[in-house]
């Protein structure tokens, strides 16, 4: 390449320089491009309106004239008088000043951000540290609760079955009381029936059947009592769990919704504390609380049923003697009475037992017309 073309390449590169910053960044170009016309025209007077950055160092303003003129000479070099400079640096401190401001708002906007989704974040963790607390306390109410339901249903059962044993064991203690009594007073009650011989080995032998026959009358009462008794106490139980189980779900569901708020406020960028919104969460519903409690209840009742029922413990032998005192305990109203309930279909022994404890009969009298009734 020869030297002059080397010269003629960089004067035309002088003259042709690449595209200033404010082309390749045209963020509201026109509008600055006018901005920096009008400023020009204002200071310096004359028509600017074909002003451009690239072209300024070619034209130079004569201040008397109000006109603008080529000043380039021949080499190609700029002669004004340095306005088309100073137009240019103002255009170039122009540029930079709205690129500061706007550079320092977006700084500002990121940092509101920045502070506003880490407030958010922060009542996001606390409060699913209070739904998390809050929970807990009543997962562990509600595993207590179940609990204690539990143990009153079992103490409820153990009370009934005591009373049950109980009654069914003193029952069978007078049934054997009252076979050796009639055993003792059965070669009397003979004599004074003209009853000899044979008569009192029969007599012995239904004496002896009476009172096996009492006992397992007893034996049967308490077993059905203490069924019963177990029925209802797995009844109560087995609704205790579903109860409790239940409430369980609601709870994960209710957790869950209540987890998902909080989301959607991070999505938000909320920062509202709730804790006095979860801290209540902390007590069990009342409407389950009263679920338990009627289970309870109603294991309670059952067990003082069973507990107050009575056994027959018969009252000797009846083929024997059925009176006392001269009078014949058949002939009573009592007797009379038991006898047609007895007679009744689906009427049990404890039904007359209690019938008759109903109607003011003392205990040797309930005997005496259990036996002759062959209970």
């Amino acid at each position: 390449m020869l030297m002059g073309d080397w010269g003629s390449d960089s004067k035309k590169n002088k003259y042709n320089p690449l595209p200033p910053a404010w082309q390749q960044n045209a963020v509201n170009k026109n509008d600055i491009l006018n901005f920096n016309r009008n400023q020009l025209q204002n200071q310096y007077g004359g028509d600017f309106s074909a002003w451009t950055p690239e072209n300024s160092g070619i034209y130079n303003y004569n201040q008397s004239s109000g006109t603008t003129t080529n000043s380039r000479d021949g080499n190609g070099s700029d002669s004004g008088n340095g306005s088309s400079s100073s137009a240019a640096n103002y255009y170039a401190a122009m540029l930079a000043q709205v690129q500061a401001a706007q550079d320092a708002a977006a700084r500002r906007a990121e940092e509101l951000a920045r502070q506003k989704q880490e407030a958010a974040q922060a009542a996001y963790d606390k409060n699913m540290g209070y739904l998390n607390e809050a929970y807990a306390n009543r997962s562990n109410l509600l595993q207590q609760n179940y609990n204690d339901a539990l143990a009153q249903l079992q103490a409820s059962y153990d009370s009934g079955a005591r009373g049950v044993n109980q009654n069914a064991d003193s029952a069978q203690q007078q049934a054997y009381i009252n076979y050796m009594m009639s055993k003792r007073d059965l070669p009397q009650a003979l004599v004074a029936q003209g009853l000899t011989g044979g008569m009192s080995e029969s007599a012995l032998a239904g004496m002896y059947n009476s009172y096996g026959n009492n006992r397992n009358t007893i034996d049967r009462g308490r077993n059905d009592s203490l069924a019963t008794l177990l029925d209802t106490l797995n009844s109560n139980k087995s609704t205790a769990l579903q109860n409790y189980n239940n409430q369980l779900s609601a709870d994960d569901q209710q957790k869950m919704a209540y987890q998902l708020q909080l989301e959607q406020a991070l999505a938000n960028q909320s920062a509202e504390i709730l804790q006095n919104k979860y801290d209540t969460l902390q007590n069990l519903d009342n409407t389950y609380t009263q679920q338990m409690l009627a289970l309870q209840q109603a294991q309670a009742e059952a067990a003082a049923k069973a507990a107050s029922r009575r056994y027959s413990s018969g009252g000797g032998n009846s083929s024997v003697s059925t009176s006392q005192g001269g009078t014949d305990i058949t002939k009573t109203p009592a007797y009379k009475r038991a006898l047609s309930l007895y007679q009744t279909a689906g009427v049990t022994p404890q039904a007359v037992y209690d019938d008759l404890i109903a109607g003011g009969a003392s205990q040797t009298t309930i005997d005496q017309i259990l036996a002759a009734l062959g209970l």
